[in-house]
């Protein structure tokens, strides 16, 4: 079988080259998420002194997915790694890397209420809340705060901060921000800024709410 022939790139210009390319084909939230996603992978490049994606292997993106999961949830890591994957495919059509690197990249599995140490109910008590709202209330705001509650172990000031323009559909995410000057401050400050992964399910409730707005 022929080896792949693999041309050096530094991680800085392939990503940065990435985000030209996505500019095109995203929306501006999307290329701003992946740009804030990416750069802890760089840092990470920097640290570890990799400085040809070519030698990137399946072992290195399981230390650097080890190196970022501290202090972050397993919501948050999951997007960080699916984005991670969807540059590595990239990667593969410029001959950055190896065509089976992108396949090697495992991302958590997020299991039902595993945030559910944020809440302050028991989950018998909110999965009967979650019944009614989407038999009865159907992608009415209660609906769409619980969803987001339940979903992601989103504290209620950081669901207060969302706008609807910080919504995309297409990735499935929403862009948790510190707005100060708007009344909706997140706890920890712009440090407390981060996408947020989203479900499918969750994600058709949220746009069947803004449906109904416009």
């Amino acid at each position: 079988m022929t080896e792949p022939q693999l041309e050096p790139i530094e991680p800085d210009t392939a990503v940065e080259l990435y985000l030209t390319e996505r500019k095109a084909e995203v929306s501006k939230q999307t290329l701003r998420t992946h740009r804030g996603r990416l750069k802890h992978f760089r840092e990470w490049c920097k640290e570890d002194g990799i400085e040809n994606l070519n030698t990137l292997s399946g072992r290195d993106v399981r230390r650097y997915k080890i190196w970022r999961s501290d202090g972050i949830t397993n919501v948050t890591l999951k997007g960080l790694i699916d984005t991670l994957r969807v540059f590595l495919r990239w990667a593969v059509s410029i001959d950055a890397v190896d065509p089976e690197l992108p396949d090697k990249v495992q991302s958590p599995s997020l299991r039902k209420g595993e945030n559910e140490k944020t809440t302050h109910i028991d989950t018998e008590t909110a999965e009967q809340i979650l019944r009614y709202l989407r038999k009865y209330e159907y992608a009415t705001l209660p609906h769409v705060v619980w969803e987001l509650y339940w979903s992601s172990g989103m504290r209620r000031g950081a669901s207060r901060a969302l706008d609807v323009s910080d919504f995309d559909t297409e990735e499935r995410y929403v862009d948790v921000k510190h707005r100060p000057e708007t009344g909706t401050p997140l706890k920890n400050k712009y440090e407390g800024e981060r996408p947020v992964s989203l479900s499918e399910t969750v994600t058709t409730v949220i746009q069947d709410w803004i449906d109904r707005l416009c």
